[in-house]
């Protein structure tokens, strides 16, 4: 006798995948979810079956289903979470993440919005403009600090030992909606919250006062920093923050 297994894959926000492929450990047996986000896998004898899922843009939860099969089993189901990326240099960049990160190894003992989650176990610091004296905290000694915790709009100091696409499952901030970002006294490490290129001057604070008009983003190639602005001017660079660009404010 055969027997199936079946289940559905959905995004994290309940959305149905289709074009999901679904398999074995062997490869022997697959089949991709259909526009209701449903697969089978048909013509299996008894026996164990680690399944994985699949589909290029989204990282998958869990990472496999480990199925004793002794007859049709169901319910086998998935998640599937946007990967946000980007290609990054070897040494010190000045990045954010621009969405809210999500945790699809529960077993880790991380929270998503950990910076050991996210970047690694890599040197990683943010400045604390409320410390007293104001100061960097190190995610290798405080990761779980409120600062350190990433979202989007966080700017962090992150050192890659060489050069790296970081890959970042979660939801992308919305660019239909506006998006704040919190600012103490002092300079703050900020990072572009958005998934694309965005005009400094969308950056408006509540008070016109309150914000310098510029800011600094680190240049990894020289080891320096350059000055952005809403406005094209002698002395800046950019009128424009990067994709995953962090910068000084």
């Amino acid at each position: 006798n055969t027997f199936s297994i079946t289940g559905t894959v959905t995004s994290n926000t309940g959305t149905r995948l289709q074009g999901v492929t679904v398999s074995d450990a062997s490869g022997q047996h697959l089949a991709v979810t259909d526009a209701a986000g449903k697969y089978s896998l048909t013509g299996l004898r008894v026996g164990t079956y680690r399944l994985t899922a699949s589909k290029t843009g989204y990282v998958m939860a869990p990472e496999y289903r480990d199925v004793a099969l002794t007859g049709d089993t169901t319910g086998q189901d998935f998640t599937g979470y946007i990967e946000m990326s980007q290609s990054l240099p070897a040494g010190v960049n000045m990045i954010g993440v621009p969405g809210t990160p999500a945790d699809t190894t529960p077993n880790d003992g991380l929270d998503a919005s950990n910076p050991l989650a996210v970047f690694g176990n890599i040197p990683c610091f943010r400045y604390n403009p409320d410390a007293n004296p104001p100061a960097y905290v190190s995610a290798q000694t405080n990761a779980t600090a409120q600062i350190m915790q990433v979202k989007a709009g966080r700017g962090f100091f992150v050192k890659f030992n060489g050069p790296t696409t970081l890959r970042v499952a979660g939801t992308p901030t919305d660019t239909s909606k506006t998006y704040s970002i919190g600012l103490a006294n002092g300079w703050n490490m900020i990072a572009n919250p958005m998934p694309g290129a965005t005009p400094f001057a969308n950056f408006v604070p509540n008070s016109a006062s309150s914000v310098r008009p510029f800011a600094f983003v680190y240049d990894n190639a020289s080891g320096s920093y350059l000055m952005v602005a809403a406005n094209a001017a002698i002395g800046v660079a950019r009128t424009s923050l990067l994709p995953w660009e962090g910068a000084w404010v």
